[in-house]
């Protein structure tokens, strides 16, 4: 895919619609050395994932990435004093950005992260990825095309988000339960897992 290339001397070029330049230049280096994330250029909207009015490439040679996503962890849980140099709301969308890259890292190319967890289980377990529209399960809200479903003896599932911007998915299952009874139909419960 064309945002996303791994060059020869280990850089990686990353189309960037999840910060704003601005805030990039102001927060990374609390976490990452002036040289390894370099602006490339700005490019056209149309490319974008999500609602960006600038996306832009930029060149990460982030050495030491899981490192990065360890202290974006500790910033997150108050365990850091750079909690109190950074803004929230941009630290977030800093590390929405490190998340991305290890995806791109992972994967070869940005991918939405409904993509991204069907690449990762695809060959383990038994999924599919489908139209949501084509499941009549009653959804009435907006919703990204996508979704994951899977289903074994043991119940049913269906995995999406509803947002494509949002950090959390919803994951609806159902199965059956064994009772002095007999079978019980358990239906329409969910959690609310996040990124």
């Amino acid at each position: 895919m064309h945002n996303t290339e791994r060059k020869s001397d280990n850089s990686m070029k990353v189309l960037v619609d999840e910060i704003s330049y601005e805030i990039l230049k102001k927060i990374k280096s609390y976490f990452v050395r002036e040289d390894e994330i370099k602006f490339i250029e700005f490019c056209d909207k149309s490319l974008a994932f999500y609602d960006c009015d600038k996306p832009y490439y930029i060149e990460e040679t982030i050495d030491d990435l899981d490192n990065v996503l360890k202290v974006c962890d500790d910033v997150s849980w108050n365990r850091s004093n750079i909690r109190k140099k950074v803004d929230w709301n941009e630290f977030s969308l800093f590390w929405w950005l490190m998340l991305e890259i290890k995806k791109q890292r992972i994967v070869g190319r940005k991918i939405s992260d409904i993509d991204y967890i069907y690449e990762k289980t695809k060959d383990k377990v038994s999924v599919q990825l489908v139209d949501i529209t084509t499941l009549n399960k009653g959804y009435d809200f907006e919703l990204p095309h996508y979704c994951i479903t899977g289903k074994s003896e043991l119940g049913e599932f269906v995995l999406y988000k509803t947002s494509k911007d949002s950090s959390e998915f919803v994951f609806d299952f159902s199965y059956e339960k064994r009772s002095i009874l007999g079978k019980v139909s358990v239906a329409n419960n969910h959690f609310h897992p996040q990124i």
